[in-house]
């Protein structure tokens, strides 16, 4: 008779702690964290991907593992909830529905993947949620990095020559651009005396 282990499957990241896998038991399954991944795919550029190898541990030598989308989640700085939308298993089986279930075999890992639409301006996984646990600020490798805000100045007039800290700024062929700026193709900077 085929046992079936009813799982729920997901990432945790050590607290604090990037780039070491963490391992993990839970009923006859151990649970490996490789990573969460930003991805970029064809249609869709926020795209996270958490991977971890399953690996059934029970008494049989053959089970089914089945992998229940609503038993996790991540969860944005705003505390919105992002449940995953496809689940890849190592053999290429996928699923996108809120159920899957797989053949797996004793002490014979199988790297599960889980993707997930998660906001790009979010480098960080805020809360990870696994059942009734709950994991704090899980990196994701190839996150994008807020850009650097930029200096602004107000000119009323077409400028032609500006203070930057220990600098005069000399511009020229400057034209209006949008929204009350300039574009000058031309700039020549002289430190101050």
């Amino acid at each position: 008779m085929l046992l079936s282990s009813y799982l729920a499957v997901t990432v945790l990241a050590l607290n604090g702690a990037s780039g070491i896998a963490q391992t993990w038991q839970d009923g006859p399954a151990s649970y490996n964290l490789n990573n969460c991944i930003r991805v970029n795919t064809k249609t869709d550029t926020k795209s996270v991907k958490c991977t971890v190898d399953y690996t059934y541990t029970g008494n049989s030598d053959k089970t089914t593992a089945s992998f229940y989308f609503g038993y996790f989640k991540l969860v944005g700085p705003d505390g919105k909830e992002y449940p995953p939308n496809q689940v890849v298993v190592s053999s290429g089986e996928s699923s996108t529905t809120s159920f899957f279930g797989v053949s797996v075999y004793k002490n014979l890992p199988v790297k599960v993947t889980f993707f997930f639409d998660y906001p790009l301006q979010y480098v960080s996984i805020t809360r990870l949620v696994f059942a009734n646990k709950v994991f704090a600020n899980v990196p994701i490798r190839g996150g994008v990095t807020a850009a650097p805000k930029p200096v602004t100045t107000t000119v009323t007039t077409t400028p032609s020559s500006a203070t930057a800290g220990k600098f005069n700024v000399s511009l020229s062929n400057c034209t209006p651009a949008a929204s009350g700026t300039y574009t000058c193709t031309g700039a020549v900077l002289t430190p101050m005396k």
